[in-house]
């Protein structure tokens, strides 16, 4: 994530607008890939000395900012360590106390004061039962120029760029007081990741219909009285899972600068940025093509209809509809496919359902996930359980106990 003082953003009226870099620029790609080569050929080394040459490729032309912030995004794929053979906070403690029995110390000894502090380090090694030169490396070795680049996370300068821009635009999510998603006709499985995100992020949210769309509200870090900085890097790591859907519009209120005034962010589902996520949200298991494959064979009264309908489940979770099961007389039988969860997380929906679930909604799940029709038996006409593939006449006997017209 990029900090405060390496946000570079314009204002035009109300709204806040990043200054994206343009990807194309060969010099910056060059640059890029300088200031990727420093990192990976210091692995091994302090950062005091990867810090020096990284300030003379930034240098301080009029595009600092923008080198500093690809600096910062390399930062974070690294992992620096303290490598000492020795505690250095106790280590200090010894030859601070060495140091007073012989106060003062000399940098050069003369007639008056003959010890020096080679002669205290090595005093205190002797008294370790360790070498002078393991004191020497060890005093300040949890100082950070003393840190040990131990490993660096390669990454390619073009994507190295498009994670600048991203992270602008993430930057500049941590100053939203709300944001708003409007997604378009949203497919079932990509809402679904969607709002995985939004739960796994613990983001307060909202969500709701409207005509074939859905309104996503979240509260941005700006409302909360507490956690703020958690909670703003938590939003801020919700925006690539949003670049992952194919139609959307967002507006985040911001509360900007010192005096929070009043400004608006906004994003699109065209927009340039790119996420790094793994992309799962289209992602056809086998049982669910078998199922689709075997539904479109049988003949069978039965249409299996793919949807994105949201169930609210309680006041933190959401369900959202896979299939609908549509009958010629109007009835209809919902149906989520609920994959591999853990145990405890299949028995908390189960919980839900009894709960909150409408009557109609048929959940299936696998019974390599360790669950049992003990688990459900009061509710064992609202849920499939299959083994190896899900069979559609057996679905279909299903909807024929719960279905509704709606």
């Amino acid at each position: 994530m990029l900090t405060t003082d390496l946000i570079r953003v314009s204002q035009k009226g109300e709204s806040i607008e990043p200054r994206y870099i343009k990807l194309d620029k060969p010099k910056l790609l060059a640059k890029a890939e300088r200031l990727i080569e420093a990192y990976r050929s210091h692995v091994g080394n302090p950062r005091g000395v990867l810090e020096e040459e990284l300030k003379d490729i930034i240098g301080d032309g009029t595009d600092f900012l923008v080198q500093r912030g690809l600096a910062k995004l390399l930062a974070d794929r690294s992992n620096f360590v303290v490598i000492s053979p020795l505690s250095p906070v106790e280590l200090r403690r010894k030859v601070f106390e060495a140091t007073a029995q012989v106060h003062p110390v000399a940098q050069i000894p003369d007639l008056h004061h003959q010890t020096t502090r080679e002669d205290v380090l090595r005093g205190v090694a002797e008294e370790l039962g360790v070498t002078f030169e393991a004191v020497e490396a060890s005093l300040y070795a949890d100082l950070q120029d003393a840190y040990i680049l131990e490993t660096f996370e390669e990454i390619e300068p073009e994507a190295l760029l498009h994670r600048y821009n991203l992270a602008l635009a993430q930057a500049v999510l941590f100053r939203a007081s709300r944001m708003q998603v409007w997604l378009r006709n949203p497919d079932a499985k990509r809402l679904k990741q969607l709002m995985r995100y939004v739960k796994f992020f613990r983001l307060i949210a909202a969500a709701e219909y409207e005509g074939d769309d859905v309104l996503i509200t979240i509260d941005g870090p700006m409302s909360m009285f507490r956690f703020g900085q958690k909670y703003g890097l938590q939003m801020a790591s919700f925006l690539p899972a949003l670049l992952l859907c194919e139609s959307w519009t967002m507006r985040a209120e911001l509360l900007w600068d010192e005096r929070r005034e009043p400004r608006v962010f906004y994003l699109d589902s065209d927009c340039a940025l790119k996420s790094h996520y793994p992309d799962k949200g289209v992602y056809l298991t086998d049982e669910e093509e078998h199922l689709r494959k075997r539904w479109g064979q049988l003949k069978l009264e039965w249409d299996l209809v793919p949807s994105s309908r949201m169930l609210r489940m309680g006041s933190r979770d959401v369900a959202v509809v896979d299939y609908r099961l549509v009958h010629p007389d109007g009835r209809e039988a919902w149906l989520e496919l609920l994959g591999f969860w853990h145990r405890e997380s299949l028995l908390r929906r189960i919980e839900q359902i009894r709960e909150y679930g409408p009557s109609h909604l048929i959940v299936a799940l696998s019974s390599k996930m360790r669950v049992s029709e003990d688990d459900f038996s009061d509710i064992s006409d609202q849920v499939y359980l299959y083994k190896d593939v899900m069979h559609p006449k057996r679905l279909a006997e299903r909807a024929e106990e719960v279905a509704q017209k709606l």
